[in-house]
């Protein structure tokens, strides 16, 4: 497991002490084409599924849209059409952490903005 892995699984065990979460194994990890693009993590809590992809960044203030790639754009939005929950879980070489929706992530993208400020979202909260 990588320090980004671990960090991530800490914060989700936190937020989710009776959940259960299962780390998705990705196409790096097994070279199953089925698996590029899915989220890091699956989250089932209180009965509702929550995808997050998890991402290490060195900008305290912004969050680049592009850290998100062309497979998990597609990946995404389909899943997003099908009503999934997905989370875009923000690390800080800090150890703080946002979390944003993936919607907030798609509007931006939409209207052709290339980052978010990451001022706008609460430090060390998942909503």
């Amino acid at each position: 497991m990588t320090k980004s892995e671990s960090r991530a699984r800490n914060i989700l065990k936190k937020e989710y002490p009776n959940a259960y979460i299962w780390k998705v194994a990705d196409y790096k990890q097994i070279g199953n084409a089925g698996n590029k693009g899915l989220p890091d993590y699956l989250v089932i809590s209180e009965g509702k599924y929550i995808w997050f992809e998890v991402k290490m960044i060195k900008s305290l203030k912004v969050f680049n849209l592009n850290e998100i790639n062309e497979n998990q754009w597609a990946e995404f939005c389909h899943m997003f059409t099908a009503c999934a929950d997905i989370k875009i879980l923000i690390i800080l070489k800090n150890y703080k952490h946002y979390c944003i929706d993936f919607q907030d992530c798609l509007k931006f993208k939409e209207n052709a903005e290339k980052s978010l400020d990451l001022r706008n979202y609460s430090i060390n909260y998942i909503p």
